[in-house]
């Protein structure tokens, strides 16, 4: 019953989000990002779905760590607004699904900063909200299409790629907290496939490539038509509050540096606890 109106404020040291309920009392969240850094110095990393969201605050967060970044996707406007006046962020306009030669796209992403690949975040992906019964048959095939088989083929030809280069690479796959618990989604079967397949081939590679993912709740983002602008309160959500990408880009760029050299084969819950049904 209780009604929640948010204002935000940024600032250069993190996000400042103010959740207002009015005619009771103000719920403040204070959420640290990170400070300027060399922990991603001389690394190259690649983000799919970069123009928006969370792969475009993990593209923020890989330059301030003293990083390079390639960002891909379909929606070019998007994507050269997030390089706009960055010098450490370039761009490819590609759609994931349909990468037909991994050798050529690699090198496409090589060229932007003549260097190696250092690091993917598999960050690409779709969401369709419909009720058990309703999704179709190609609603299944396109979900699963590009929210598991692409980032596996993905990540498959990543692997052959560090192999052939001689690079220790690095991957973070974004999955959701829907692959925690049963789900009747095509969305949350696909991701809990990904984080599946993230533990089996991390072990199978587990001395030539570290591989982890993220697994999001709600996060003000495209995907989930929030935009950090609007309220901010949730009665979905266990915490009742929507993330914003930042607190989930803060996660990736810690997988990418040497800082969690110890994990791989993880997918690491980024839900303020969510999941726990």
């Amino acid at each position: 019953s209780e009604t929640f109106n948010p204002v935000n404020s940024w600032t250069m040291d993190g996000v400042y989000n103010k959740i207002e309920c009015k005619g009771r009392k103000s719920v403040y969240v204070t959420i640290s990002t990170i400070e300027k850094s060399d922990d991603l110095a001389g690394q190259t990393i690649v983000v799919t779905g970069g123009g928006s969201g969370i792969g475009k605050a993990t593209a923020k967060s890989v330059i301030c760590t003293d990083g390079k970044v390639i960002i891909v996707g379909r929606n070019e406007q998007r994507l050269q607004r997030v390089c706009d006046n960055e010098d450490n962020i370039k761009y490819i306009k590609q759609d994931v699904n349909e990468i037909d030669d991994y050798h050529s796209f690699f090198n496409k992403c090589e060229n932007c900063f003549k260097s190696k690949i250092t690091g993917i975040v598999n960050n690409a992906g779709i969401y369709i909200d419909k009720q058990p019964l309703d999704f179709t048959k190609e609603d299944d095939k396109r979900i699963l299409e590009s929210d598991l088989i692409a980032p596996m083929m993905l990540v498959q030809k990543y692997i052959e790629y560090c192999l052939n280069n001689n690079i220790y690479g690095n991957v973070v796959c974004t999955s959701s907290n829907r692959s925690f618990f049963g789900d009747y989604s095509p969305y949350g079967v696909a991701k809990r496939g990904l984080n599946s397949y993230i533990e089996g081939i991390a072990l199978r590679y587990i001395n030539k490539i570290r591989i982890n993912g993220v697994a999001p709740g709600m996060t003000a983002s495209g995907i989930n038509d929030i935009s950090v602008n609007d309220d901010l309160y949730t009665c979905s959500s266990k915490n009742h509050r929507v993330l914003v990408p930042e607190e989930i880009a803060e996660v990736i760029v810690f997988l990418l540096s040497n800082r969690s050299h110890c994990i791989t084969g993880a997918v690491i819950p980024c839900d303020g606890g969510d999941r726990l049904r």
